[in-house]
């Protein structure tokens, strides 16, 4: 893990002192990962809120994501709708709890999603 120092200096290069924007994904699968004590939306919420402060980011829209496989995210409208407003000029990225959020890590093909971010250079 970076230093602030490490961390803030970055930043700086990109955005001055302006806060970045960003749009929160959240995503669950089923009922089973919908509860407090697994990686449901409330725990979701609380670590995107905790990595946006700690990163100096500010979350402008929340995208919760119910009932949607990892599998099956690209797919997903309002996932779409997510990527279309990365193209916009006041949205700089997204924020996941985790990456297996975003997709499943154990699919190679599911990668594909980190060609959109490295084409919009959004992270």
């Amino acid at each position: 893990r970076a230093t602030t120092s490490e961390s803030r200096a970055p930043r700086a290069r990109y955005w001055g002192s302006r806060m970045p924007k960003v749009i929160a994904l959240l995503r669950v699968s089923g009922a089973a990962q919908a509860g407090p004590d697994r990686e449901g939306l409330p725990v979701q919420r609380e670590d995107c809120a905790a990595l946006a402060q700690a990163h100096r980011l500010q979350i402008v829209e929340w995208v919760e994501l119910r009932g949607v496989s990892g599998a099956a995210v690209l797919e997903d409208p309002q996932f779409t709708r997510l990527l279309a407003r990365l193209q916009e000029p006041g949205i700089d990225g997204v924020v996941v709890a985790a990456f297996d959020r975003l997709f499943r890590p154990g699919r190679f093909g599911d990668y594909a999603i980190l060609d959109h971010f490295a084409d919009t250079g959004r992270f």
